[in-house]
């Protein structure tokens, strides 16, 4: 009987696996996400003409657009 308790030890959960599959594939999308929030708040800088100060600015209406197109 112990040694059936070690032995379910060493065998992953289906359920955990699959949080951990869900996470991994959102930690994904937040990258993919982040990375083109990034791009577009690029592009919007060089939009307005490369003026410093609007980083935040260009950052905000760059998720504003593409979280609206979702």
């Amino acid at each position: 009987m112990a040694v059936e308790r070690e032995q379910r030890k060493n065998i992953p959960q289906t359920s955990n696996m699959g949080r951990l599959s869900e996470a991994v594939l959102s930690q994904q999308l937040d990258r993919s996400l982040h990375d083109r929030i990034r791009e577009r708040a690029y592009q919007l800088y060089e939009q307005h003409g490369r003026r410093e100060g609007r980083a935040d600015k260009d950052w905000l209406e760059a998720e504003v657009e593409l979280l609206s197109n979702r």
